[in-house]
């Protein structure tokens, strides 16, 4: 694509005035758009125009050498930058589209010729002030007519234009058929990956990761009364799958179980599915197993047997010995097993012993609120079952140490597993149980070694009524909010702050405070970020609840029936790093796919 850059005399000066609606160029251009240094989450905060008028001047008078013809000088669309930013692209999208011009604060002009009706100009590193842009039509007097989009990153003309499925080269790896008698098969043993075009435009729902858009990875063709089938990869790093249906519906996934993705059609419809297997993030090449299976995939899980015998056998609690850390079991560690296998309505972390518990803990009575904690040199997670049979998990509640406390203790059996967050970790570990919160300070010296608590553990103090960093949220009137922020670095210690608080972050004032309303439905904030971050929030009643690491390494913390008033939103990285961040909420389920930076 021909890019030309010049100066031209007699530049039009003009003043920029706030607006009520955005800014103004004081000579009145047809439109104007402001936008800052938050451009873009994944796709959804690009700024989009349509342009509208009639080609009046040659685009040489701009810029030697620009073809065809734009717009009246006073009529070029005006775009107010108000942060510098490191990568800044212009793409405009029409019929008979020629070319494009942009005036930039410095005086410049640049053309850039279309191709096929796209023109795509790369203004980076951009400094803030006036830009000022042109279409441009190859007809004097014709109309110019195109959508003008700014974003961070380049869009292709199949994000413009959608996908052209007539235009598909053959499948890379083939086609295959599946029915009722398959049951089940691998189709693709060992497929090379290509992760090339960002997927996300494909669906309004939302396709993560990059594929390869110029053919399906495999068709597979699925005969009538299949019944319900699954289709599922595994891959060795960050796999995303995406599908388009036999009745032109695309469906996409990312991380169904661990990072692999995959799809279960209950009800199929018979007829080509085509399919793309790709990769979360840019990388080098990957291979990709592809599976089809009757039901649900088969992902080579073992769930862990929680009703065999404990390890370490069975213990009553006695709450007058464990007003201190009364230490259950030691022991070594087996972590061969996926946690998240225990329970499909709640999400754990790490690896489990698959043979059985660790130990299980019986109240004879109901109880105050006690907790069970772990501790050892190695990641440890923890998950317990409830005499109600309800899982419950931890990860990293003091240091890379898990806890968990039952406000009211239940009568009946605890079942408790001890495990570690990488797959088949070597080590040992001791489980602990104290009344009220985990007794972190009172465990053996041996121990607090391993914890290594922060010399501010006792210091840090929440700045609750101060004003938001980041503005209010009133839920449920602006459900499904997106804040983006940076977490900014060298923030306080969150460690021992409450159960599961850990990581550094701000303090002194919320990032958020989100006002929920009288009547409001179940509401969820949460945190994506580049780096792995923790979320704090104190509710109305003044209640604390931490996260780290509900999905992947991004936290969230759930209120099935939240009460009216203010939470107080306080977010952080685990390292203490900054980093670019969302903060989201919803009434539904989170957009884990938000990705700040892309």
């Amino acid at each position: 694509m021909t890019v030309f850059d010049t100066v031209k005399h007699g530049v039009l000066a003009a003043a920029l005035v706030a607006g009520s609606a955005g800014v103004a160029w004081a000579d009145g251009p047809v439109s104007a758009v402001e936008f800052g240094a938050e451009l873009e989450g994944y796709g959804a905060e690009r700024v989009t125009w349509q342009f509208d008028a009639s080609a009046m001047e040659p685009a040489a008078a701009f810029v030697r050498g620009c073809e065809g013809f734009v717009p009246a000088e006073g009529a070029g669309m005006a775009i107010a930058l108000l942060n510098p930013r490191e990568a800044l692209h212009f793409t405009a999208d029409g019929e008979d589209l020629a070319g494009m011009v942009l005036g930039t604060p410095d005086g410049l002009y640049r053309c850039v010729l279309a191709e096929d009706g796209l023109a795509q100009l790369d203004a980076g590193p951009a400094q803030p002030g006036r830009y000022s842009l042109w279409p441009a039509v190859a007809t004097e007097g014709g109309p110019v007519s195109a959508r003008v989009i700014a974003s961070e990153s380049m869009i292709s003309a199949v994000e413009m234009r959608g996908l052209d499925m007539a235009s598909l080269g053959a499948p890379r790896l083939g086609r295959f058929r599946f029915d009722a008698q398959t049951a089940e098969a691998q189709l693709i043993g060992s497929g090379v990956l290509v992760a090339e075009t960002a997927a996300d435009f494909l669906s309004p729902d939302y396709c993560a990761g990059l594929i390869g858009l110029d053919a399906p990875d495999a068709t597979v063709v699925v005969d009538a009364g299949t019944g319900a089938f699954s289709l599922y990869a595994t891959t060795p790093g960050d796999g995303v799958i995406a599908i388009y249906t036999p009745s032109g519906r695309w469906v996409c996934n990312d991380d169904m179980q661990g990072l692999n993705p995959g799809m279960t059609f209950d009800a199929p419809e018979a007829g080509d599915y085509l399919v793309w297997v790709g990769s979360l993030y840019e990388g080098g090449a990957e291979t990709f197993e592809l599976s089809a299976r009757l039901g649900t995939p088969d992902w080579g899980l073992v769930t862990p047997d929680a009703d065999a015998e404990p390890r370490y056998g069975y213990v009553t609690l006695v709450p007058a010995q464990a007003e201190s850390a009364q230490l259950l079991a030691r022991g070594d560690l087996a972590a061969y097993s996926a946690a998240e296998t225990l329970s499909p309505d709640q999400f754990c972390n790490g690896y489990v012993n698959p043979d059985g518990p660790e130990m299980v803990l019986s109240l004879d009575g109901d109880t105050a609120s006690f907790s069970l904690f772990a501790d050892s040199d190695v990641d440890l997670v923890m998950a317990v079952r409830d005499p109600a049979g309800l899982w419950h998990c931890s990860d990293d509640a003091m240091g890379s140490n898990p806890a968990l406390t039952f406000d009211a203790g239940m009568a009946g059996e605890y079942t408790i597993f001890v495990g570690a967050f990488s797959e088949a970790s070597q080590g040992r570990f001791e489980l602990f149980v104290s009344m009220g919160a985990p007794e972190w300070t009172a465990l053996p010296p041996a121990a607090m070694d391993d914890i290594s608590v922060p010399d501010s553990f006792f210091d840090v103090t929440l700045g609750l009524d101060a004003a938001p960093t980041h503005g209010t949220v009133n839920f449920p009137e602006m459900a499904d909010a997106r804040v983006p922020f940076e977490i900014l670095p060298n923030g306080d210690d969150y460690f021992g702050l409450g159960q599961g608080c850990v990581g550094r972050g701000a303090t002194a004032q919320p990032d958020l405070v989100v006002e929920v309303a009288e009547g409001a439905a179940a509401l969820t904030i949460y945190a994506v970020a580049e780096a792995d971050s923790t979320l704090i929030v104190v509710d109305p009643s003044g209640t604390m609840h931490c996260s780290d690491d509900l999905e992947g390494a991004n936290p969230g913390l759930s209120f099935s029936a939240a009460e009216p008033g203010a939470y107080r939103v306080f977010a952080g990285t685990y390292g203490g790093q900054g980093s670019a961040a969302i903060l989201g909420v919803t009434a539904g389920t989170p957009d884990w796919t938000m990705t700040p930076g892309r």
